[in-house]
């Protein structure tokens, strides 16, 4: 706190004003200390409860596109980023292409991006780490084109791990200005990506199943026309 008389007054602050303004000081600084502890608890609720309704919706899906828009969705929140984009790689991680997006989902299924053409989604590939980007739009690691096309001031990208291979990747892009990842979210980031990755494999496994199944089905019912025309 500052206080004192204009100096057209040419007074000075007695003792007994400067002890109620020290007092008022110390105040003044509890009560912004417990606004801000306030705050950090009411960041670490919030993320508790992302985390708690992504487990549980995570473990009562099966559905790889239902679950991939879930985890969109909820990575977005955790960062307060403008937006999330998940990328699946090919099993040989020769390219990747967009699975799902909490935001113009449309538009990003539609990009597919192969080697030896760069990619940050490469790069994190590579790495098996995160990559941030505070200026998208200025990065050698991000390409001009999909910048300018989703509107990325400033991204972090991750991997989406399952059993040591990394079977995708994370983008949370801000679009309304630019912006720096601190390392808590970084680290809030990769656990909840550490969950979407076990989803999305054990989704990715279900399909497969489900269309194993369809195709022993179709198998047998052949089987059994040829069979009654004998």
């Amino acid at each position: 706190l500052e206080a004192g008389y204009h100096r057209s007054k040419r007074r000075r602050l007695d003792r007994m004003q400067v002890e109620a303004l020290r007092a008022c000081a110390s105040q003044v600084a509890v009560a912004v200390e417990t606004a801000r502890m306030y705050e950090d608890v009411k960041r670490h609720a919030e993320h508790l409860e992302i985390v708690t309704d992504v487990s549980a919706a995570i473990a009562s899906s099966i559905d790889l596109d239902q679950t991939l828009r879930l985890i969109a969705r909820n990575m977005a929140r955790t960062v307060d980023a403008s937006l999330c984009q998940i990328a699946l790689y090919e099993d040989d991680g020769t390219a990747w292409f967009g699975a799902a997006a909490s935001e113009g989902e449309e538009l990003w299924r539609r990009q597919r991006v192969e080697r030896p053409e760069p990619s940050i989604l490469f790069e994190v590939l590579d790495r098996r780490a995160p990559v941030l980007a505070e200026d998208a739009q200025q990065s050698d690691l991000v390409n001009a084109y999909y910048a300018r096309l989703f509107g990325i001031q400033s991204l972090l990208a991750l991997p989406l791990l399952a059993d040591d291979r990394a079977i995708g990747a994370v983008i949370l892009g801000q679009r309304d200005r630019r912006r720096t990842f601190t390392e808590d979210e970084v680290q809030r980031a990769m656990g909840l990506g550490h969950q979407a990755a076990i989803a999305i494999q054990n989704a990715r496994v279900h399909a497969l199943e489900e269309e194993e199944h369809h195709i022993q089905r179709d198998v047998v019912l052949v089987g059994f026309g040829q069979w009654g025309q004998k």
